[in-house]
């Protein structure tokens, strides 16, 4: 099934693949399935890429990857918003909040904890792109 909006940006070192993130549209009006309560109107009624997944290789970790990966994932997003779930106990979480996501929300998953519904203004994103391109390590 096709995902409007899909975006993949992997990073390889050589023919190693050593991180991911992946994300698509989630239209205005929808939120998290599993979500607690509804967000703010303004998150809500706007389109939002929701990245589902951001992964790095544990030997290239605290290199830049990861923020590489998610800086191309966000980069020149037409939607309004990023949002994403995330286990406040995880490394990720923290790294998360430094770089501006906020929590808008909380979900109850059967299989496993709360997980917070983090978001992000991309029109901020946008602002503070970086235009060196980043690592040689990454493709779209």
């Amino acid at each position: 099934m096709a995902r409007p909006g899909f975006r993949l940006v992997l990073a390889r070192e050589g023919d190693e693949l050593i991180g991911a993130a992946y994300g698509w549209t989630m239209a205005a009006g929808t939120w998290w399935s599993r979500a607690k309560a509804e967000p703010p109107a303004e998150i809500r009624d706007r389109d939002k890429f929701a990245v589902l997944e951001w992964i790095v290789h544990p030997q290239h970790r605290s290199c830049g990857v990861g923020a590489e990966l998610m800086r191309r994932v966000l980069q020149g997003r037409p939607e309004s918003w990023a949002t994403l779930a995330s286990d406040p106990r995880s490394l990720a979480n923290g790294i998360y909040r430094r770089n501006g996501w906020r929590v808008a929300g909380h979900s109850e998953l059967p299989w496993g904890p709360s997980m917070e519904l983090l978001v992000r203004d991309l029109a901020r994103v946008a602002a503070g792109e970086r235009s060196d391109g980043g690592g040689s390590w990454l493709s779209t």
